[in-house]
């Protein structure tokens, strides 16, 4: 005999996160990069507490219990908070997107943790605090500090 069985669009989505969905964490939205098997990443695509002070990227967020890698942020995420002071970029970034920081005129304190950092865009970090300090890994010290210069840090 055969039993016919309802699945809805719904519960296949539980299952299955397509790349290109958007989805809120907390007060950060996630768009996923791939999620095909071994592969789970998103990038950080917005951020709704714009008086918020200090933020930190994680490594890696839970979506429909599967554990997605954070590899980017991305373009205009905190642009123009006026609050933003401190930012902790953890270790699976690879991507900055364009005008990520711009405009936070008092973000003074960047700590990048990511040693797979491989692109940061055009005045990511453009209009910080004139004393912006950034600490990266020593070994990436040469490398990130030519890219940072290029975003916006002096």
């Amino acid at each position: 005999t055969f039993t016919p069985i309802s699945v809805t669009l719904y519960d296949f989505l539980l299952i299955v996160t397509a790349a290109g969905t958007v989805k809120q964490i907390g007060k950060s939205k996630y768009k996923v990069l791939s999620a095909s098997k071994g592969k789970y990443a998103v990038a950080l695509v917005g951020y709704t507490d714009k008086k918020a002070t200090k933020i930190t990227i994680p490594a890696a967020v839970t979506i429909n219990k599967k554990s997605y890698k954070v590899t980017e942020i991305g373009v205009n995420v905190c642009k123009g908070f006026k609050k933003l002071k401190q930012v902790t970029i953890s270790k699976n970034v690879t991507t900055i997107g364009k005008n990520a920081f711009f405009n936070c005129k008092k973000l003074k304190k960047v700590t990048i943790q990511t040693q797979k950092l491989k692109k940061v865009g055009k005045n990511a970090f453009k209009n910080t605090a004139k004393k912006c300090k950034v600490t990266v890994p020593k070994k990436k010290a040469a490398a990130y500090k030519k890219m940072l210069k290029k975003a916006g840090i002096k």
